[in-house]
């Protein structure tokens, strides 16, 4: 990569990437997205297009706010790099930046769910991996899974006589919360 020439340069992404503060702070939004994520089922496209939306929104403005404070140095990088590759790593921060956007719509999904009533729905096992202790269960057409702690001789007579009973509740978007997943005999 050639240097640009005398040109003001944007530090601030290389500065950010470049602090270990800023990985600090990602790290906790990073644990709690999964652990709420792991009792939420059933994503719907149309969360998947709202939180895309919302990250596309926020990063474009960032973005155009910082192409505007240095036109020349983004102009050389265009140049420089491609407007495919310039294109191609912003639809990628987009997609990380979505898992930030999904924590405050994860918490909407449990706070709704509690006013709900709760059901309990028998699910077919699908797979058993006995090295992760792992049993994966069909829940509406999605393969779902949970850890389980006891021996398992034979999975294929153990997924012909157990089900996974779950209890969950119904929130936005045709989503569904468990509250406790329990293996039944058939």
């Amino acid at each position: 990569m050639a240097k640009p020439p005398k040109i003001k340069k944007d530090k601030f992404v290389d500065n950010l990437l470049a602090s270990r503060w800023f990985y600090l702070a990602i790290f906790p939004f990073i644990v709690i997205y999964f652990y709420l994520n792991r009792s939420i089922l059933h994503f719907s496209i149309e969360l998947f297009c709202i939180t895309m939306g919302v990250s596309l929104l926020i990063l474009t403005a960032f973005f155009y706010w910082r192409y505007f404070n240095y036109k020349e140095y983004y102009k050389w990088l265009l140049i420089e790099y491609g407007v495919f590759w310039i294109s191609v790593g912003y639809l990628l921060i987009v997609v990380a930046f979505r898992f930030f956007v999904m924590i405050p719509f994860q918490l909407l999904i449990i706070k709704t769910s509690d006013s709900n009533e709760t059901h309990y729905v028998s699910c077919k096992i699908t797979n058993i991996d006995t090295r992760k202790r792992l049993i994966y269960y069909d829940f509406m057409g999605n393969t779902t899974r949970f850890h389980y702690d006891f021996a398992i001789d034979t999975p294929y007579t153990f997924k012909r006589n157990y089900a996974v009973e779950i209890s969950v509740r119904k929130s936005l978007w045709d989503t569904y919360l468990v509250s406790s997943e329990k293996l039944v005999h058939n």
